[in-house]
């Protein structure tokens, strides 16, 4: 998505692969730079615009290899990817991650800015357009529902059903029917009340103390029902609170649907409707390579000018950083066999039998 309000949240992915001569190794890093512009507005009052990571941390797993190939590490302003040493044994290597991100945009005049992004690196920009967020009245309703990905676990969503908001005069009962759609499920003992009273005093209530003294509660699979007794709602509001976890991660869009029940002052019978979608933005990564057909490099030691074969000559073997890769010693015919995988390799004898020197 990439036409945000401010606080909304969407997913990036990226992806990435070896190039001709450009290997990855074992402790390869890439660093990837969120986009955040400071600005001023008309009234000269400053704000910034742009994209903030979510906090998380994601493997780069491949099918069949136990340990993974690299790590993702998100924070708010950047993108820290390090390769493990599984990268070593594999060629043609290509991936990617997909990683959330919300809008930012503090201004207070609801301006859409559009901000160019290539994550700091050299290819093309992309333009993401974030607007400010709105500061206003707006209109009053006596239920609404919201909904959301969690910020501290990975494939949960929020959900939260607000009860007269505005703590305004009422005097009715209600009664909120909420039904969980496809792809996602109730997670049993999630569920959270918070009532805010006369006074604007907020405070969390367990959910029996929310059916001796405010209403009921019933949850049955994917459909949960909350009432109210009259008055409990006088000058006081009540969030329901509960969490869902994904079973679907390929559904795109997860839905809730609620219809609250209620009497008006003026004791005409209400119903108001609320269907509420998330995005699923979960984050995830995969990584692929091939396992290189080993070639063969044989050392053979033999006293010079003559074809008398060495053994108990020691050789390092060591790959284009200098990293030590084998130590190893001839056998009784002057030989060794080593299995290696493409690249260029020093070698270098490091001892021999004295009577040699």
């Amino acid at each position: 998505n990439t036409n945000l309000n401010h606080g909304y949240e969407t997913s990036v992915t990226v992806q990435f692969a070896e190039t001709g001569n450009r290997k990855l190794n074992s402790g390869d890093v890439m660093e990837l730079r969120l986009p955040m512009e400071q600005k001023v507005d008309s009234n000269g009052s400053p704000y910034s615009v742009g994209l903030k990571g979510i906090s998380q941390t994601i493997k780069l797993t491949m099918p069949g290899v136990e340990n993974p190939l690299g790590h993702v590490y998100v924070t708010e302003g950047n993108v820290h990817v390090v390769f493990t040493d599984e990268v070593n044994q594999l060629n043609n290597i290509a991936g990617s991650f997909t990683f959330r991100v919300e809008g930012y945009n503090n201004n207070t005049q609801n301006i859409k800015e559009t901000i160019y992004t290539n994550l700091g690196t050299s290819l093309s920009e992309k333009s993401v357009q974030v607007e400010g967020e709105f500061q206003g009245s707006g209109s009053y309703e006596m239920f609404s529902k919201l909904g959301g990905m969690s910020r501290d676990e990975e494939e949960v969503v929020r959900w939260v059903l607000l009860l007269n908001g505005e703590r305004e005069g009422f005097m009715s009962e209600m009664t909120v029917r909420d039904t969980i759609g496809v792809g996602h499920e109730y997670i049993p003992g999630s569920l959270v009340f918070m009532v805010t009273d006369h006074t604007g005093i907020r405070y969390s209530v367990s959910e029996q103390e929310f059916r001796n003294q405010f209403g009921g509660v019933w949850i049955n699979g994917q459909s949960l029902i909350v009432s109210t007794h009259p008055g409990k709602l006088h000058y006081a509001s009540i969030e329901v609170m509960y969490n869902t976890k994904i079973t679907d991660l390929k559904q795109a869009q997860l839905e809730n649907k609620a219809v609250a029940s209620f009497y008006d002052n003026e004791g005409y019978p209400q119903t108001i409707e609320k269907e509420v979608s998330v995005e699923n933005h979960y984050a995830s990564g995969s990584i692929v390579g091939n396992k290189p057909k080993p070639g063969v490099l044989r050392i053979v030691k033999v006293v010079d000018g003559t074809e008398t074969p060495v053994t108990g000559v020691t050789f390092t073997v060591k790959n284009d950083r200098g990293a030590l890769i084998e130590r190893v010693t001839t056998d009784e015919s002057g030989v060794v066999n080593l299995s290696l995988k493409d690249g260029r390799y020093t070698i270098e004898e490091v001892e021999a039998p004295s009577w040699l020197v």
